[in-house]
Formats: structure tokens, C-alpha cells, sequence
């Protein structure tokens, strides 16, 4: 009796230990994992049944990098034992606006540029000059660095005031200072006076290069004299 009672027993335990071993062994862990270890999730699951992956996770971008999920370290498949599963992420380069602004704020040049690349400034601007001052680009309002952000370039202009040149002409179109003698007068207006030429005839023939400035000889003449012609400098 007691040993049918031990052998019992023993197939009992035994028995049980089997079914243990047998669950035990159909019952698999799998977890997901980011890149610096935090858990994303994690569950269990017979041996030979579908792992289910979480959502895509994300990786928080430095100012140099943005960060795109491409996926796990490894095929996400059947459970075959306990698994851990390890997030991959592709480093890319950020971008920036880079603009280049005229004067008067319109749009020289605008391009996306690679963080820690130097841009390319655009053409020597240029500012429309006034009556008054001429403009020369002296640069811009910033030194132009490598890209670390968003950035705006705005063109700067040194004004210069304006020179012109002058001078006085007299009636005749001939320079301020030049003077035709007394005599000169005397005997042009003399030959008009006596009928001997008209104003325009006068004037080709003496060479006078202004209509008013014959009349204006043969006026004062006529008026105030020949000694007031004297004083007459055209």
C-alpha cells in the first residue's frame, strides 16, 4: 500500500511539473524599446503568435539634426521567445531660410541651407539714386556666418551727396564771361539800323548764336545809345 501510495505521488508531481513546464514555455515576452531604453510597450503571447509593434515613436530634434524613424532593430514577426525590440532612427541634416533683403525690404534672394553651411549672398544690390545723394552698398547688417537658424540679411547703403556741374551761358549759348567788343556792337547794329541785313540775316553772318542776343544789342542802342551799348556786356 504505501508503496502504490509513493508511486502515486511521484507520477502526480511529476505530471504537474510537465503541465508547468508546458505552459511556461508557450507564454513569451516581447517589449519595444527606444534608442536610449525607455520602454514603449511590452506584452506577452503564446510561442508562434503575431508580435504586435506600437506606434512609431519619435526622437526629438537638436538644432543640427532632425531625427526619422525607419524602423526596428530587427524583424517584427512571430513570437518565438522573449524578445526585446530596439528602436532605429535616421539622422538628418536640418535646413534653414536664409534671406537676403534689399534696402527696402524686397527679397534679393531666399534659400534653404544646411546647418553649419556658410550661404551664398546674392549679386551686389543697388539703391536708386536721388537729386540729392548717390547710395554705394557697403554690405550687409550682419556678418554673413554659417547657418545655426532661420536668418535674415538686410543690405546696407553709404549716401554720398550729389555733385553737379554748372556754369553761366549768355543768350548766345556762349560762356557767361565772353563779351563782344564796342565796335563789334556798333557796326552789327549800325548795318540793321541801315536796313543792310535783317535780324537773321545779321546773325548768320556775324556768327551770333542767339536771335535775343542781337535784339538785346540793337534795343539798348536804340534807347540809350551807342555809349550806353558800351556798358553792354552780354
Amino acid at each position: 500500500m504505501k508503496k502504490l501510495l509513493t508511486s502515486i505521488f511521484i507520477f502526480v508531481f511529476t505530471l504537474t511539473l510537465a503541465l508547468c513546464l508546458v505552459g511556461c514555455a508557450k507564454q513569451c515576452t516581447y517589449t519595444f524599446v527606444d534608442e536610449d531604453g525607455t520602454v514603449l510597450s511590452e506584452g506577452t503571447g503564446k510561442k508562434g503568435s503575431t508580435i504586435v509593434a506600437p506606434a512609431n515613436p519619435t526622437k526629438a530634434s537638436t538644432d543640427e539634426f532632425s531625427y526619422e524613424f525607419i524602423g526596428w532593430d530587427k524583424e517584427v514577426g512571430k513570437l518565438e521567445s522573449d524578445i526585446t525590440f530596439i528602436a532605429q532612427y535616421k539622422e538628418v541634416k536640418r535646413k534653414y531660410t536664409v534671406k537676403f533683403l534689399n534696402h527696402d525690404e524686397s527679397v534679393l534672394k531666399e534659400e534653404s541651407v544646411e546647418y553649419g553651411s556658410l550661404p551664398t549672398a546674392p549679386a551686389t544690390p543697388t539703391k536708386a539714386d536721388t537729386d540729392e545723394f548717390s547710395y554705394e552698398f557697403v554690405g550687409w547688417d550682419k556678418e554673413v556666418v554659417a547657418v545655426t537658424g532661420d536668418v535674415t540679411y538686410t543690405a546696407k547703403f553709404e549716401q554720398t551727396k550729389r555733385k553737379y556741374t554748372y556754369k553761366f551761358i549768355n543768350f548766345d549759348d556762349k560762356p557767361f564771361n565772353s563779351t563782344y567788343t564796342r565796335e563789334f556792337k556798333e557796326n552789327v547794329v549800325k548795318e540793321y539800323l541801315d536796313g543792310k541785313g535783317s535780324i537773321e540775316s545779321l546773325q548768320i553772318k556775324y556768327k551770333i548764336l542767339n536771335h535775343s542776343t542781337l535784339r538785346n544789342m540793337i534795343v539798348r542802342i536804340i534807347i540809350f545809345g551807342v555809349q550806353s551799348n558800351q556798358k553792354c556786356i552780354i
